[in-house]
């Protein structure tokens, strides 16, 4: 009905000289009516039949209080906010998008729903990146380059990296070996929260490097397989390490503290 009403009101102002009063208007609105709205425009037909005064305006509002769906900005809120990703992230992102459209609330309370609804791996990938967003596009911008990678290594077909600009390893970078569901791997879901925010390893606790880097314990990566698995992890901390450059010169504090590290999590946004 929202966009029914729209393309009627574009069309008498794109082609004013066709509409040069209230009553050629509403009639060339109701000549697209059927079934029960056409019977329900019946008697401002006949009023333009008789020749009396009819207004646009208040055609269109009662239109709209008699056919509008005004629970549907309610039900888009609740499915808002129970929305999960299930798929892709590129289809979770597609439906909370479709939502908020409707309720058209400010970016911050939608950015705190969003990336509660991404899964685990893709909260911890937003988490870690360290990034202040100031918008839902930056956020669900990050939260799309991090599905599509690690899906990539999931798959074995990761996102293609030019190697030659990869930078030197960071130990503050993303741990992106906690990604990988791994006997060795676990931790908690309050600790590895814990130690994304702080930037620990996530096999000893210690900080300095990653777990991938880690001396203090487990054991050394063997084998094609995981040579090839480390590889992958290395281009996607590379690729997160560029997304964070270039958003260092927007970003008042790019490397937060453990308590606004916390802040960030939540891209600056309450509900």
């Amino acid at each position: 009905m929202e966009v029914f009403v729209a393309q009627i009101g574009l069309h008498t102002i794109t082609y004013p000289e066709r509409f040069p009063t209230d009553a050629s208007k509403v009639a060339f609105t109701v000549s697209f009516m059927t079934d029960y709205a056409s019977t329900w425009a019946q008697p401002y037909l006949t009023k333009i039949f008789e020749s009396q005064e009819v207004v646009f305006s208040e055609f269109i509002n009662d239109f709209k209080a008699s056919f509008y769906d005004h629970n549907r900005r309610h039900r888009a809120e609740v499915a808002l906010r129970n929305l999960r990703q299930n798929g892709t992230v590129s289809a979770y992102t597609q439906d909370f998008n479709m939502h908020a459209r409707t309720i058209g609330w400010d970016d911050a309370p939608l950015m705190s729903l969003y990336q509660n609804g991404l899964k685990e791996n893709i909260q911890l990938a937003v988490v870690m990146s360290n990034i202040q967003f100031s918008s839902l596009q930056e956020m669900q911008a990050m939260a799309l380059k991090a599905g599509q990678t690690i899906e990539g290594i999931r798959t074995g077909r990761p996102a293609p990296i030019p190697p030659s600009s990869a930078p030197a390893p960071d130990p503050n970078a993303m741990d992106l070996s906690a990604f990988q569901r791994t006997p060795g791997n676990r931790l908690s879901e309050a600790k590895r929260a814990r130690r994304a925010q702080l930037n620990l390893c996530f096999r000893c606790g210690q900080a300095g490097h990653v777990a991938r880097g880690c001396a203090n314990g487990g054991r050394k990566p063997q084998g094609r397989q995981q040579t090839s698995s480390s590889a992958r992890i290395s281009e996607l901390q590379a690729e997160i390490n560029r997304i964070r450059a270039s958003t260092s010169t927007s970003s008042p504090n790019p490397n937060p503290t453990p308590e606004n590290a916390s802040s960030s999590k939540n891209g600056g946004a309450q509900v």
